[in-house]
């Protein structure tokens, strides 16, 4: 998929943001949310970006955009031009980034692009375009609206002991088949996968605000410091003091 990048950084946008509907003639804009909340308009139909959802505004496409909730709007960010690609206009306009490859490739695109040289920008645009096959690819998947509906669920409760038949209820399926789509559409146990949520949750926060350890394990579910830092410390290695350093 030939891409060049014309921009792509960490964008941040204090509470209350907007923009009302525009669109660009000849870029397409890729954002992924890594905090706070987005609310997107296009064509009437209204979507919420949480964190971990991936946004994609084709050429052409007008689009309102909106930072909703009381925290700041946070999103790694790129545009870029598409020569010779599948119609992009054609696909879905908001997928989950399942797997964690879609930040991967647009957080190592952000960093390359500012080193400003003509090969790193080279680099940027080739992770950029492996960004977009992987949104391509997740917009394909029939399960994808599942585990989105499923994670949006979850994110807004992370505090709460979550169990499996209240994920289940969140997809609207009875427990054995929301269990054996999940795991086909995540290659994970829904409780695995919840555990790796809560986990990943904990480490941007830990990265991103002042809170205590212990007040980060409560709010993504951990019943004390001691939970939360076992649990982070078989995860990744380190306690969460050894990460946040």
């Amino acid at each position: 998929m030939p891409v060049s990048v014309q921009w792509a950084v960490i964008d941040r946008f204090p509470v209350g943001w907007r923009m009302g509907a525009h669109h660009h003639d000849d870029i397409h804009e890729i954002l992924l949310v890594t905090a706070g909340r987005l609310r997107t308009a296009i064509d009437g139909v209204v979507q919420v970006a949480e964190p971990g959802s991936v946004v994609l505004h084709v050429a052409g496409r007008d689009h309102a955009e909106e930072a909703l909730g009381t925290r700041p709007f946070e999103a790694l960010y790129a545009n870029v031009a598409v020569r010779g690609a599948p119609r992009l206009d054609a696909a879905p306009w908001q997928i989950v980034d399942h797997g964690g490859r879609v930040e991967a490739a647009m957080r190592w695109a952000v960093e390359a692009f500012a080193a400003g040289t003509a090969s790193a920008r080279e680099a940027a645009s080739g992770l950029i375009a492996a960004a977009l096959h992987e949104f391509i690819a997740g917009a394909a998947d029939p399960d994808a609206e599942l585990v989105r509906r499923v994670r949006a669920y979850a994110i807004a409760r992370l505090g709460e002991p979550l169990t499996l038949d209240d994920l289940a209820a969140a997809a609207a399926l009875s427990r054995y088949h929301f269990a054996r789509r999940f795991r086909v559409a995540t290659r994970q146990s829904p409780m695995r996968w919840l555990s790796e949520l809560r986990l990943d949750s904990g480490r941007h926060l830990l990265a991103t605000t002042d809170l205590t350890v212990e007040a980060i394990g409560r709010r993504v579910g951990f019943p004390d410091r001691f939970h939360f830092s076992r649990a982070m410390r078989r995860r990744s290695g380190r306690p969460p003091s050894g990460w946040r350093r």
